[in-house]
């Protein structure tokens, strides 16, 4: 569903945070961050600095992700 409303709104820093989300629970950690960097681009928020976090943590890079909590 968020790769179909992307394609309508591929702009939505929004969307690309929720989108990031999703593909790092189902383990597509590459994709997510991506996903996550690509939103903060378009307009830095609370929910993307938190998601760059855990997926950051998530591939194993603990100070990486600390750091993302703290912005």
């Amino acid at each position: 569903h968020y790769d179909a409303a992307l394609q309508m709104r591929p702009r939505s820093a929004e969307l690309l945070v929720h989108s990031a989300r999703v593909r790092m629970l189902v383990g597509d950690l590459d994709s997510a961050l991506a996903e996550a960097r690509a939103s903060l681009e378009l307009g830095p928020s609370e929910s993307a600095w938190l998601a760059v976090g855990d997926i950051t943590a998530r591939k194993g890079d603990w100070p990486g992700g600390l750091e993302a909590y703290h912005k």
